[in-house]
C-alpha cells in the first residue's frame, strides 16, 4: 500500500493480469498509475527492448497467449517500442515452458534451430554503447547465441567464454559456463572502448576493445550441436550500464527468479 498526500492510499495487486485500485478520501490529490500491468526493470531510460515470457507471449500471430507446451508464434516487447519477436515458420518456433526456471516463471525454450525474428533491428553506430541482459537455463552446456543476425553480428553463450561478434570482430570474457539459472550481462563502452561481461551482477572481466557498428535482427539462438536452453527476461540498452546499475538491474532479475 502506498500514500500519496493526506489520505489518498493506492493498492498494487501484481503484474499479471491485475490493475491498481485507488480509493480517494481527501479529493485534492490524484496518483497516476504509471506501470500499465507489466512489471518494468528498475532502469527504463535507454531501453531499446524488453521481452518478458510471462507478458504477452502468443501461439499465434498475438490473438492467442500462449500455454505449456504450445509452440511461440510471437512475443511482444514490454520496453514500448514495439519490436516483435515472432517466427512463422513453425519447425523453427520455440516451446512455451513454465515449469523450468522455478518460481512460477515461463520461459521459451529454443531447440538446436529455433530463434526469433526482430520486426526492427536493434542498430548501434560506432560511437553507440550498449549493454544487453539475458536470463538462461541450458539443459547442456554449449554454444548458444543469445541474440544474433543473420550476418555475423552475435553474442554467443558458450562453454567456457562469453563472446561478441560485430561485422566477424569479436572480443570475449572467459566463463565455465555449465546448467545453472544465471544471468549474463554484457557492457560494450563506446567511450572507454572497453567490452565487459558479468554474472549474476559480478564482473567476469573487461577487455580494452574497439568494435564497429552493430546491427542485431535476431532473439534467443539455439545450438546446432544440441539441447536445448530456456531463456526468460532479455533487455537490451543504448547505453553502457555501470555496475551500479548492473547490480539494480540484475537484483531486480533476482527478485524475480532467485538465482543468487
Amino acid at each position: 500500500m502506498k500514500l500519496y498526500g493526506d489520505n489518498i492510499q493506492s493498492i498494487i495487486l501484481g503484474s499479471k493480469g491485475f490493475t491498481k485500485m485507488s480509493f480517494l478520501l481527501n479529493p485534492f490529490i490524484v496518483a497516476a498509475d504509471a506501470g500499465g500491468g507489466v512489471d518494468m526493470p528498475p532502469i527504463t531510460t535507454n531501453l531499446e527492448l524488453y521481452i518478458n515470457p510471462d507478458e504477452e507471449v502468443y501461439s499465434d500471430a498475438g490473438t492467442t497467449l500462449a500455454v505449456d507446451g504450445d509452440n511461440v508464434r510471437q512475443a511482444n516487447d514490454q520496453s514500448g517500442n514495439s519490436n516483435t519477436a515472432s517466427q512463422i515458420t513453425a519447425s523453427l518456433q520455440p516451446v512455451y515452458k513454465t515449469s523450468i526456471l522455478g518460481n512460477g516463471n515461463a520461459s521459451i525454450q529454443i531447440g538446436a534451430a529455433d530463434f526469433l525474428d526482430l520486426s526492427s533491428a536493434l542498430s548501434f553506430s560506432g560511437t553507440e554503447s550498449f549493454t544487453f541482459y539475458i536470463v538462461y537455463k541450458k539443459s547442456v552446456n554449449t554454444r548458444n547465441s543469445a541474440i544474433g543476425s543473420s550476418g555475423s553480428d552475435r553474442i554467443d553463450l558458450r562453454a567456457s567464454y562469453v563472446q561478441t561478434f560485430v561485422s566477424g570482430d569479436n572480443s570475449f570474457i572467459s566463463h565455465a559456463d555449465n546448467t545453472d539459472l544465471k544471468i549474463i550481462t554484457v557492457v560494450v563502452d563506446r567511450s572507454a572502448s572497453t567490452y565487459e561481461v558479468y554474472k549474476n551482477k559480478t564482473s567476469l572481466g573487461s577487455k580494452s576493445k574497439t568494435f564497429s557498428a552493430a546491427s542485431f535482427t535476431r532473439l534467443f539462438g539455439g545450438a546446432s550441436t544440441g539441447g536445448d536452453i530456456d531463456y526468460g527476461i532479455a533487455l537490451m540498452y543504448k547505453d553502457a550500464h555501470s555496475s551500479t546499475d548492473i547490480g539494480t538491474v540484475s537484483d531486480w532479475l533476482n527478485t524475480k527468479y532467485s538465482i543468487y
